[in-house]
């Protein structure tokens, strides 16, 4: 008994080997002047770069799951962000010292952002100013 030749496997479908077999015939035919068809054009290693170009396929559908998924993370911690600087602006706004250099105007000489609040050392007693004043010119 002669020993037969490895046969080499590649993944095929239906198609694949419906294709295989028109192979020749379209060889054939193209011999014989009728001309390439799609199948001759396709050639012999149509099925391997198919079964390749699945597995990189396949491979960026994972690697888009995995985006998806991280930026569905980024997104929840967007939110939670939002959601903690609108919290902080609404306490604030309650506060006296809340844009005080960008909104405060003496009544008395109309000027704007000269602003300073007394402040009392808790430790012992002494009484600072904290502020903005006029620039000296």
């Amino acid at each position: 008994m002669a020993d037969e030749p490895p046969i080499k496997l590649t993944p095929t479908n239906l198609e694949e080997i419906r294709a295989r077999e028109e192979l020749p015939k379209a060889a054939k035919a193209a011999a014989e002047g009728a001309g390439p068809t799609p199948l001759a054009a396709a050639g012999p290693q149509a099925p391997i770069e198919l079964a390749e170009r699945f597995a990189r396929l396949e491979d960026s559908v994972r690697q888009v799951g995995a985006n998806a998924a991280n930026i569905q993370r980024l997104l929840a911690r967007l939110d939670d962000l939002t959601s903690l600087v609108e919290s902080l602006m609404t306490g604030m706004q309650g506060t006296v010292g809340y844009r005080a250099r960008q909104t405060f105007v003496c009544r008395k000489c109309r000027q704007q952002g000269n602003v300073a609040a007394r402040l009392n050392c808790t430790a012992c007693g002494e009484e600072n100013l904290w502020g903005w004043w006029p620039s000296q010119q």
